[in-house]
C-alpha cells in the first residue's frame, strides 16, 4: 500500500487531507511539524508528502530541502500545500525540490487532479 506523510500543524486539515488520500488509497501518517516530518521521513518510507506552507518550527521550504537531501527521497513526490497564490513563495518552494505546489482548501477533485498531475493511480 501506498503510504503519504501530512505534515500540517492543524488537527482538522491533516484528518481532511487523510479521508481524501485514503479514499485514493493511501495509507496515511500525519507530523504537526517539521521535527515529527523528519522522523516520519526516516521510519515511515512516504511515498508522497504533503507539506503545509506554515510550520511552527520549520520553514517549508526548509523542510523541502532536508527531506530531498535524505538518502531515498531525491524523486519522492512533495506537494507544498499553501493558502496564498504568491507566485514567489510557490516559485521559492520548487527551487527548494517541492514537485508541485496545491492551494487549500482542499477538496476531492482537486485531490484526484493532483494525483493525476503527479502520475499516481486515481480512484474515481
Amino acid at each position: 500500500m501506498r503510504v503519504a506523510l501530512i505534515v500540517d500543524d492543524s488537527d482538522l486539515v491533516r484528518t481532511v487531507v487523510s479521508d481524501l488520500l485514503s479514499d485514493q488509497g493511501y495509507l496515511t501518517i500525519d507530523a504537526r511539524n517539521g521535527e515529527e516530518a523528519l522522523q516520519q521521513v526516516a521510519t515511515g518510507n512516504p511515498d508522497l508528502i504533503l507539506i503545509d506552507w506554515m510550520l511552527d518550527d520549520f520553514d517549508a521550504k526548509g523542510l523541502i530541502q532536508r527531506i530531498r537531501s535524505a538518502s531515498g527521497f531525491e524523486t519522492t513526490p512533495i506537494v507544498y500545500a499553501t493558502t496564498v497564490n504568491d507566485a514567489n513563495d510557490i516559485g521559492a518552494a520548487l527551487a527548494a525540490g517541492a514537485t508541485t505546489a496545491v492551494l487549500k482548501p482542499y477538496d476531492a477533485l482537486s485531490f484526484r487532479e493532483l494525483m493525476t498531475d503527479l502520475g499516481q493511480p486515481v480512484v474515481v
